[in-house]
């Protein structure tokens, strides 16, 4: 039996960053407008450009809208940039745990 190395990937997608609202602006459409042909809310579309709503039932909408595939929607990283990403991820996640942290700690107090 042989094993064999997996193949080079000259890049990879990093799912932390998007391009909703770069792909809009190509587009020419306003958020509303990008409402309408994606068949969500403003809203999402305000939660999506900030980084917030992800969910599978939305990006599949979304990628049809722009005509894209869904690995579109996020961006791609070279792979000498990958750790670099990955470290910026883990780092920006650990702040998120933290402020979630102060919330609950907040809540705690008031309750």
């Amino acid at each position: 039996m042989s094993w064999t190395s997996a193949p080079v990937v000259p890049s990879v997608r990093f799912m932390n960053e998007t391009r909703f609202s770069d792909l809009r602006t190509q587009m020419g459409w306003t958020q509303e407008r990008f409402a309408d042909e994606s068949g969500v809310t403003v809203r999402t579309v305000q939660r999506l450009e900030a980084g917030n709503d992800r969910s599978l039932d939305t990006l599949p909408r979304v990628a049809t809208a722009f005509g894209v595939p869904v690995r579109e929607l996020f961006v791609a990283v070279s792979e000498e940039d990958y750790g670099r990403s990955v470290i910026a991820l883990d780092e920006r996640t650990t702040r998120q745990q933290e402020r979630r942290g102060r919330v609950e700690e907040g809540f705690r107090a008031l309750f």
